[in-house]
């Protein structure tokens, strides 16, 4: 499916991984991807991400997120895989929705990363 959302324009990939576990791949045409693993923990459904995708994304990322089925209330993990601006772009936005902190490279040899973030 392809979609677009104001500036924002995107395909969203599904897959089922195994009985309770599935990949949300949402893949932005400018701005970096985001991977969303879902899964049953506890009788609920919970999210880890890899990567949150650009900040030009974030008068809609939340939107997109709810179209899909994804609360960002249930997120419990945040993976960022390295610090460029279009992996850990909307992870403030995303991190004060789900009250959970992000994993991340070291961002010494990015100080932008840190300024973006806090």
């Amino acid at each position: 499916m392809s979609v677009k959302y104001g500036y924002s324009q995107y395909k969203i990939v599904r897959e089922q991984l195994g009985v309770n576990v599935s990949l949300t791949g949402i893949y932005f045409r400018y701005g970096g991807n985001i991977y969303i693993f879902s899964y049953q923990k506890d009788g609920i459904t919970r999210h880890t991400l890899i990567d949150t995708g650009d900040r030009r994304h974030r008068d809609s990322i939340l939107s997109i997120l709810a179209e899909n089925k994804i609360d960002p209330k249930a997120i419990e993990t945040m993976i960022i895989t390295h610090s460029h601006p279009d992996h850990y772009g909307l992870a403030h936005i995303l991190a004060m929705q789900s009250g959970r902190k992000s994993w991340c490279t070291p961002i010494s040899k990015a100080p932008s990363m840190a300024t973006a973030m806090f």
